[in-house]
């Protein structure tokens, strides 16, 4: 966006005050400020536009995005005609965990929506103008969509990928040894066929952040009635040195038993349940961690974007 620009390229603030959100989504260093008249008092809401798809349920009610096909025509003309090189993804946590592996100065604009049915409405909506558009091809513009695999996978009523290039959706999915990016109308391969995001990093590293987080919030019971603290649980495992992956629970697990016998099912479910409740926190101190090699499915998607 024009806005954007000349913010970066001058290095100044830059305010503006409209009625179409439709460019707003695409601002990662923005704020929406929200004036509002409480008690016959004005007041300002804050809100920060890089988490704007998934923050919007505490949004005030007039704040909104009149539809995608306004989002999808910003990112379009992004595309057309600066050539920006877009990653939608489904959560703030999911860009996170991508730009940790990325250089500083990598160039995309990476997307959070707030889940993989809106990944897939904006790639249906992006599908037509940009499926025979030469101009978009011509300028470098690219744009990938990522989704996890659910366990009600998602399909897609046209291709994966226009012809020319320029856009694609994939799905996170462990197959057999190795965690792929398949597209949408390719069935479910392995015996685990859920898979996170999360459960595509680099299982050392992600064992180290959940345990510093257990250690700092595990004084906690998931359910009423747990016999055991989350740090009283988890301290009865161990990371498996022979674990490729970085499930919590299910075959996959990288967890063993450190007072013998296996994996108990339930433990491993509270264990998830806790990674769910501070998913936030494990991200932020996974990126706190050293930078290692890359996982290939990020190398995959860099690849196709440069």
């Amino acid at each position: 966006m024009r806005i954007e620009q000349i913010a970066n390229k001058f290095n100044i603030q830059s305010f503006i005050t409209t009625h179409w959100y439709g460019g707003l989504p695409i601002l990662s260093n923005g704020r929406l400020y929200h004036v509002l008249k409480k008690e016959n008092t004005p007041k300002i809401e804050i809100f920060d536009l890089e988490n704007y798809f998934e923050a919007r349920k505490n949004h005030p009610d007039d704040i909104n995005l009149k539809s995608f096909y306004d989002l999808t025509s910003s990112i379009v003309s992004s595309v057309r005609n600066n050539g920006n090189k877009w990653l939608i993804v489904e959560g703030l946590a999911d860009k996170k965990y991508i730009e940790h592996y990325l250089p500083i100065d990598h160039g995309y604009k990476i997307l959070p929506v707030g889940g993989c049915g809106i990944v897939k409405k904006i790639y249906e909506y992006l599908y037509l103008p940009l499926s025979q558009d030469e101009e978009a091809l011509s300028s470098g513009g690219k744009i990938y969509c990522l989704i996890d695999t659910d366990a009600k996978a998602i399909s897609l009523n046209i291709p994966s990928k226009t012809k020319n290039q320029s856009l694609i959706i994939r799905r996170l999915q462990i197959e057999v040894d190795a965690i792929k990016l398949i597209t949408l109308d390719q069935g479910f391969m392995g015996t685990n066929t859920e898979t996170e995001l999360e459960e595509a990093l680099n299982p050392v590293k992600f064992f180290k952040a959940l345990k510093n987080v257990i250690d700092i919030h595990g004084d906690i019971r998931i359910e009423e009635g747990a016999m055991e603290t989350i740090k009283e649980t988890f301290s009865n495992y161990e990371f498996d040195e022979n674990a490729m992956f970085s499930f919590i629970k299910g075959e996959f697990t990288f967890l063993k038993s450190s007072v013998g016998g296996r994996s108990n099912g339930k433990d491993l479910k509270m264990i998830h349940l806790f990674f769910n409740l501070k998913k936030n926190e494990i991200c932020e101190e996974y990126i706190s961690l050293e930078v290692e090699t890359s996982p290939t499915w990020i190398d995959e998607i860099t690849e196709f974007l440069n």
